[in-house]
């Protein structure tokens, strides 16, 4: 049939499949997934593959759950693979995360799906994403102002993720179900006028057909052809933000910030898309906000900032550019003795004092200070800063407000509640990692000396 040979060579020229692979099925008792379902089992003994399939209860649809997992099961056994599901709290995460309804349900779809190909120990999940869906997504985002990324649509492939029927028109779909009498169900979302995809398949594409009947076709090699361009700009992106990079964790990415100021637009966008992603992932960042990261990229001051959806902060610094989805950290006030080792667990720091008879041996950098222990009473205070704090920077020669320090310093402005400011009794003592207090400071007088370490 149509559908089989379509989703064959969809496998086939996409490498979505090798022969002895396990593959989860996100089954949700629809069409199109009820499809995918029976044309892998078709073709499984082919490959030699272990099936399995999945369902999400999302929570949204109480009274037709039942009758959609009934319909799952009952496929499954006819076809001979293995059914589980699952169910997740849509509205509590939509409402934790401020997120409308589809994005939380998909959120939460996807990785309960993860869970299921894990507990299975399925190496691909296979969604029963179709052709018309291709199409109405790439008209979903050219009203919503998408780039050439956005405007490639579905990808047939991502990572884990594979569309066997991404090249199938749903009118097949529905053919080959009829043509093998296997019953699917109708999710009543689909029939609901206040989604934009149902206002397109059911207003838009319509009228759109009645000028290119080939419309959807023809959607699909626009697509086709932007997906193969994507993969060649993802490689040469890669390539550069590669080059640019200075730090990176699992929350954050710091680029050199030089070459985004002098870099084409064209490939700064991208770059930027790519380093967000990598941060925290692109839901809801859109082409604006990508505008206004570069607006700020030559425009901002040092130490500027914006704030972008799922908690992301950019930060121009004075050489270096930051993407970060880590929560500001803002230390709590605490004492220490000395000797003695305080951890700073919201800062990943820990302070290290010692007393010592001899003047300790010479070193370099800014992580170590050596101050007279006469001059220290303890317990000492660690804390952020304070509105109104000032020092005397040693060296220096008088008074500085801390604010003015940080600015001279070129301390970012997200950095600076992170800094351990160490105090004797009221008075600043260090600034932990950057300059010691000049009434604290070692003389020919010294006698014991308190060495204080940052790590």
């Amino acid at each position: 049939m149509d559908v089989l040979r379509q989703a064959s060579a969809t496998i086939n020229k996409h490498q979505m499949l090798s022969t002895g692979d396990h593959v989860l099925i996100a089954l949700s008792g629809g069409p199109d997934s009820t499809c995918l379902a029976s044309v892998l089992a078709e073709i499984s003994n082919e490959l030699d593959l272990e099936l399995f399939a999945h369902y999400v209860d999302h929570g949204l649809r109480p009274d037709e759950t039942p009758a959609e997992i009934k319909s799952c099961e009952a496929l499954c056994k006819r076809i001979g693979i293995a059914f589980s599901h699952s169910k997740v709290d849509v509205e509590g995460l939509a409402e934790d995360k401020n997120m409308n309804t589809q994005e939380a349900a998909r959120e939460l779809r996807y990785t309960e799906l993860a869970k299921a190909a894990l507990a299975c120990g399925a190496k691909r999940i296979a969604l029963g994403h179709t052709l018309d869906d291709q199409a109405e997504t790439f008209f979903m985002r050219i009203l919503r102002g998408a780039g050439p990324s956005g405007l490639a649509s579905i990808p047939p492939v991502r990572r884990a993720l594979i569309r066997p029927l991404i090249n199938t028109r749903k009118a097949d779909v529905l053919a080959y179900l009829k043509a093998k009498k296997i019953e699917a169900v109708q999710d009543s979302s689909n029939l609901k006028d206040h989604y934009l995809r149902n206002r397109l398949r059911k207003e838009l594409m319509p009228v759109l057909e009645e000028i290119n009947p080939s419309l959807i076709e023809t959607i699909g090699r626009t697509t086709e052809v932007l997906s193969d361009e994507e993969r060649y700009f993802f490689i040469e992106v890669n390539k550069t933000l590669m080059r640019l990079i200075t730090s990176k964790g699992d929350d954050y990415i710091e680029l050199f910030l030089r070459p985004l100021e002098t870099m084409d637009r064209t490939i700064a966008r991208r770059v930027l898309r790519r380093a967000v992603e990598e941060t925290a992932g692109l839901r809801r960042i859109g082409h604006t906000h990508i505008e206004d990261i570069l607006r700020l990229i030559s425009e901002g001051k040092p130490g500027d900032s914006m704030d972008l959806p799922h908690d992301i902060k950019v930060i121009k610094k004075y050489s270096t550019f930051l993407i970060t989805a880590a929560p500001p950290v803002h230390l709590e006030t605490r004492t220490m003795e000395a000797p003695g080792t305080l951890e700073l667990a919201e800062a990943g720091m820990r302070i290290i004092a010692t007393v010592l008879e001899e003047a300790p041996a010479p070193f370099k950098g800014s992580n170590k200070c050596v101050l007279d222990a006469a001059k220290a009473t303890f317990p000492l205070t660690v804390r952020a800063r304070q509105d109104g704090d000032h020092f005397f920077p040693e060296g220096f020669g008088k008074r500085k407000k801390l604010q003015d320090y940080f600015v001279d310093a070129k301390v970012p402005r997200y950095e600076r509640d992170a800094v351990p400011i160490i105090l004797v009794r009221d008075d600043i003592a260090w600034i932990a990692g950057y300059r010691a207090d000049e009434r604290f400071a070692v003389s020919e007088k010294t006698e014991r000396y308190l060495l204080i370490e940052v790590s």
